[in-house]
């Protein structure tokens, strides 16, 4: 059925179907989710900002996708901001044209991201990354120690945004001394994935030589970190380089900004925030409430590499299909009163990391630093409060908070 670009609701403010358009990922546009699972949850989108594309929102149709790397695949981008490619025509696989230490696993055919992911994979699962916790912890305790108590605190800059830049520079065995330029290369990465964005390609060249730098490093003197850990596998000096950057950005894109969000939900719910007082064994369950209320990451871009079938629709080859996580954590038949922020829920089904063999390697880490986040920041300040309402950036990609001001209060 074809969707409208607009709903009105009873009380007059328009939905948006167009996921096109940032306001469709706002919290004020979530009741046009509820439409889309009622109507059909896999439409085309005669998009206004990017390339038109299929709109996946369904939990099983998004996993069909995820599984199915050789029929929709990432090598002709994950994001939106590119040009439609006509693979039935060119054939041209723009990921190929990238230098080697710019070319993320996550836009490799299947075969390629085999190669890279294999090797340091069992190094960023659960029970390997677990054995990391009592040094998340420590770092996590002395991030909190310098966070100012009383007055206005802005949470981002204070805390949330710097949980995954300390425990990633800590995985890594980079130094946190160059904490801002961490930042800043972050964020130019994920900026660089809105439709329209010019990249800053030179302080992209700093980033990769500085990674570059630290692997020479690694070569004269071993450590015990992930990046010489890489250096001992089948991986090329350019492919560390990657996996550094990747990693960094991926934990600001995940990790900092569920935090941020989490805490705005939780300050919005303070009946939420105090049974997380009470009863620290919630928050694990709680995390994975915010992951899927907040979906950090939005959606993932494949593009079909053959005439298909999904969901009762005839996919054409060189068609962009969307696995829209965003609207499918707010599906009805999988989630009780989707809209609700239960932190009592258990949603295991919550697609919050993709899905299938380009779910994100570091889901272990960006889980355990959120649990021990809350764990430590609600045990140093239990009281803490809001000072003002959270700030999101507009975007497509990801769920970013600029700003959630707060008062640290024991």
């Amino acid at each position: 059925m074809d969707h409208p670009e607009t709903l009105t609701r009873a009380a007059g403010a328009d939905l948006t179907m167009d996921a096109s358009d940032p306001h469709f990922y706002t919290e004020a546009n979530r009741e046009a989710y509820l439409e889309i699972h009622a109507d059909d949850p896999v439409y085309w989108v005669d998009a206004r900002y990017t390339q038109p594309f299929w709109n996946v929102c369904r939990h099983d149709l998004i996993r069909e996708v995820g599984q199915q790397g050789e029929l929709f695949t990432t090598e002709f981008g994950v994001h939106l901001n590119a040009a439609a490619f006509d693979i039935k025509t060119t054939g041209t696989n723009p990921a190929s044209a990238l230098p080697v230490a710019l070319r993320p696993a996550n836009v490799m055919d299947a075969a390629s991201h085999r190669r890279v992911r294999n090797p340091i994979n069992t190094k960023l699962r659960p029970g390997a990354v677990a054995g990391l916790e009592t040094a998340f912890r420590a770092e996590l305790r002395g991030l909190l120690d310098q966070v100012p108590v009383g007055g206005p605190t802005d949470f981002m800059a204070a805390f949330a945004t710097r949980v995954p830049l300390l425990v990633t520079t800590r995985l890594l065995g980079v130094s946190p001394e160059r904490e801002h330029d961490f930042a800043t290369w972050a964020n130019i990465i994920l900026e660089s994935f809105e439709p329209g964005a010019t990249p800053d390609f030179q302080a992209i060249g700093e980033m990769v030589a500085y990674f570059a730098a630290e692997v020479a490093r690694r070569h004269r003197e071993p450590r015990q970190d992930l990046i010489t850990t890489m250096l001992d596998t089948e991986l090329s000096d350019d492919e560390v380089v990657m996996w550094c950057w990747l990693l960094l950005v991926a934990g600001i894109e995940t990790t900092g900004n569920l935090i941020g969000a989490g805490l705005d939900l939780l300050l919005r719910q303070p009946e939420a925030l105090a049974q997380l007082v009470a009863d620290p064994a919630l928050i694990r369950p709680a995390v994975a409430e915010m992951l899927r209320i907040v979906t950090p990451g939005r959606y993932i871009r494949r593009t079909a590499t053959a005439d298909t079938q999904l969901g009762g629709h005839h996919i054409r080859q060189g068609d962009a299909v969307v696995m829209n996580f965003t609207v499918a954590n707010f599906d009805p038949v999988t989630f009780a009163d989707p809209l609700a922020f239960d932190i009592t829920r258990r949603p295991s089904e919550a697609l919050a990391f993709s899905w299938g063999p380009h779910r994100c390697i570091g889901s272990a880490v960006a889980l355990l630093e959120s649990r021990v986040a809350f764990e430590e920041l609600l045990t140093r300040f239990p009281n803490i409060a809001p000072r003002g309402p959270a700030r999101f950036r507009p975007s497509l990609a990801t769920a970013v908070v600029e700003h959630l001001p707060v008062e640290f209060r024991p």
